[in-house]
């Protein structure tokens, strides 16, 4: 069975469970080049930025365009950008 976080993310983001916190996934880690893939506006030529703590291992998938990464936090149940 495949596992998807992308899948899991949308899932919680459907139910409003990050709705407080939704507003700060401005785009994906991408890994390999440990920049932010910035999804939201100005649309063409959106800003690729740095993301400070993009590890290796896959993690985080998300981060802000001023270069934050973004994690789930299991100690307490939120979205934390660091």
């Amino acid at each position: 069975m495949h596992f998807s976080y992308a899948a899991v993310f949308l899932g919680l983001l459907s139910m409003g469970v990050l709705a407080e916190t939704a507003e700060i996934y401005q785009g994906t880690c991408k890994v390999a080049t440990g920049k932010c893939a910035v999804h939201s506006p100005p649309g063409p030529g959106r800003p690729i930025t740095t993301v400070k703590n993009c590890p290796a291992h896959g993690q985080p998938h998300h981060c802000t365009a001023d270069g934050r990464a973004c994690n789930w936090s299991t100690t307490t149940g939120k979205v934390v950008c660091s």
